[in-house]
């Protein structure tokens, strides 16, 4: 089963995930300076939250029968360390 929500990671796993696995157009994917920023994809859902507090990343997601979104989340705002992710 392909995942609805996922941390983006590099353009050929994205790719595999979204344009392989979901059918989804090329002209999706969006590459993301993985420098400065953590990349998020959602499909069939929207991002309504994200809450960072102790090295604990929430996103809270609202599902959906439809769409698509990439959520970019600065590393700048993120503290050295483990990350946990919740969605």
């Amino acid at each position: 089963s392909l995942p609805r929500y996922f941390v983006a990671g590099g353009t050929a796993f994205d790719r595999q995930v979204l344009v392989d696995g979901w059918g989804m157009p090329e002209e999706i994917l969006t590459p993301v300076d993985y420098m400065e920023n953590l990349g998020i994809h959602v499909l069939l859902g929207e991002v309504t939250q994200v809450l960072y507090s102790g090295n604990k990343l929430q996103i809270y997601i609202d599902e959906k029968d439809s769409g698509y979104q990439l959520v970019t989340i600065p590393k700048g705002n993120l503290t050295e360390g483990d990350l946990q992710i919740i969605f």
